[in-house]
């Protein structure tokens, strides 16, 4: 009987474990809130920021969750409830449940106080986008309100702006060194360079004004743009001031001529910076997938696909491999779930065309879509093509195609496609084994050729990770100088993450489990459950 219990309590452990692993049990994080009070004083709307998709509830005192009352707008991570405003102070608690069922065991408190409110009265304003210029602030108003600030910079001269305090945006023309705006998606600057200077486009994005004939070659002037000043030699590189940095590389141009160095440290994020090589600078999370797509939208089955991506900065620039970025793509079945014999491939960039890409085959499945992932920095972006259609031939077009190719080998034996003809061939050349009859002007073929017919396999191709002689399959985990590692796709030997972190594949972890996308320990939860019970049963 004892054996028997055992028996029970270890199936009941592992199916508890089980469903544990593959269930969400973390309760809604609410990371912050903020207020923002209207025209009328005696109204305003609080907003409240939760780690994933939840509803959450609120009340003026203290109840369980299901006893609060719903948000005007809940359901996703943002939560907004309009509310009524007492000038002394006001208290409400709030509860929120995610879609697995976890609820808030206890409730956030928000308050704000009557000093709180008093400041509160002031409108909420929103700085201006303002990526290539610097914002300008006016000070504050009768009622000690801050007044809107104005971007010095974005091509437009505001009521407050001069020529004395913005130039870049109130002069009629651009002067020497002055950067014009050419992204139609930001807003395109309709300033032109002043007569005396011409336009140099930098990027796509933007241009700068120069002083071409004064023989000077500086940067960004060319050969190709003002042969005046410049040779083919590489040009002078200004000095730039870095006080309160450090200069990195910006690289080399199509000439190998080394570009501006730019300074990380400055507070500014320049166009040749990111988060993965300046992050004093760069903001986190500035990376788009701005569009993926296929060379076509229906394929029959075993057909190779072409998939393309583009990956660009905030400030429209494309983010390549040697910023840090790895793109990769999967082809998967319509409710994301992986295909058998299917796995991640990484995707190559092309320098020319600014775009990833990457080569498959079609599986035997219809429909399916494409996934393509970014991992730059922390981030991991992922996005998904349009669902595309697979088509196999009708058995009975096979069966005709089958018929035809059968007729025109008969038809092709007949001719003298098989180098029937021939009995020897001149000196050096040999007589080559019957061919189609699309080679028949190949029967004779260099000696060493027909001895060497049998493709050779090249060695030396490493497909994962090269560790000293020995190549590493994909997913090998290995240990580094005491650091556990596992062999990625981008062919380099990758710490693996801490129970809790983002993942997709058991090797990424360190407890070599991946649940829902996430690290997990089973061994940590039953061992808890375990000792629960131990405690029952003694």
């Amino acid at each position: 009987m004892k054996k028997f219990l055992t028996i029970l309590i270890i199936i009941g452990v592992l199916a508890i474990s089980s469903f544990a692993s593959a269930q969400d049990l973390t309760e809604p994080k609410i990371e912050r809130w903020t207020f923002e009070r209207y025209s009328d004083p005696t109204t305003g709307q609080l907003f409240v920021l939760t780690d994933e998709n939840a509803v959450c509830k609120y009340a003026t005192i203290d109840k369980d969750y299901d006893a609060m009352d719903n948000f005007d707008a809940t359901g996703s991570t943002k939560h907004y409830q309009n509310i009524p405003i007492s000038e002394s102070e006001n208290i409400y608690y709030v509860r929120c449940k995610d879609n697995e069922g976890n609820v808030n065991k206890e409730s956030t408190i928000l308050k704000f106080t009557a000093e709180q409110l008093k400041a509160i009265n002031c409108p909420v304003l929103r700085d201006p986008y303002c990526p290539l210029g610097k914002l300008m602030s006016w000070g504050k108003d009768d009622a000690g309100c801050d007044l809107p600030k104005t971007c010095c910079g974005n091509k437009e001269c505001n009521t407050k702006e001069t020529e004395e305090n913005c130039p870049i945006d109130c002069t009629k023309c651009a002067n020497e060194n002055d950067v014009l705006n050419r992204d139609a998606t930001v807003g395109f600057a309709k300033k032109e360079c002043c007569s005396a200077y011409l336009e140099v486009a930098v990027t796509p994005a933007y241009s700068v004004c120069v002083k071409c004939g004064n023989g000077e070659c500086d940067y960004p002037e060319s050969y190709e743009t003002c042969a005046e000043d410049c040779s083919k030699q590489c040009p002078k590189l200004g000095v730039i001031e870095c006080a309160k940095g450090v200069l990195i590389s910006s690289g080399k141009d199509k000439e190998g001529c080394s570009l501006p160095p730019s300074c990380c440290g400055n507070g500014e994020c320049d166009t040749k910076e990111n988060f993965n090589s300046c992050p004093k600078d760069c903001k986190e999370g500035n990376v788009r997938l701005t569009k993926v797509w296929t060379d076509s939208k229906t394929y029959r089955s075993g057909e190779k696909i072409k998939v393309y991506a583009t990956v660009m900065e905030s400030d429209g620039t494309t983010v390549t491999p040697s910023e840090g970025a790895k793109v990769s793509f999967d082809i998967v079945a319509v409710n994301g779930l992986a295909i058998p014999g299917f796995g991640s491939q990484l995707m190559t960039f092309s320098s020319t065309e600014r775009y990833y890409t990457g080569t498959s085959y079609v599986p035997k499945r219809n429909p399916v879509k494409v996934t393509v992932t970014v991992y730059y920095g922390k981030d991991t972006i992922r996005k998904h093509t349009e669902v595309i259609r697979v088509t196999d031939i009708p058995e009975e077009e096979k069966a005709k195609e089958e018929k035809e190719t059968e007729k025109e080998k008969r038809e092709c034996e007949k001719k003298d496609g098989y180098c029937t003809e021939i009995s020897e061939c001149k000196e050096g050349y040999a007589l080559s084994e019957r061919l189609g009859c699309e080679d028949k002007d190949n029967c004779c073929l260099p000696k060493e050729t027909e001895e060497e017919r049998e493709p050779s396999t090249p060695t030396g191709a490493c497909e994962g990770c090269k560790k000293e002689d020995s190549c590493l399959p994909y997913g090998t985990r290995v240990v580094e100088e005491s650091i556990p590692t596992y062999c990625g796709l981008t062919k380099t030997l990758t710490p693996q993450v801490e129970e809790g972190s983002i993942c997709q594949n058991n090797y990424e972890c360190k407890t070599n489990e991946c649940s829902n996308g996430t690290c997990i320990s089973t061994y940590g939860l039953l061992a808890k459950i375990m000792q629960w019970l131990k405690s029952i049963f003694g």
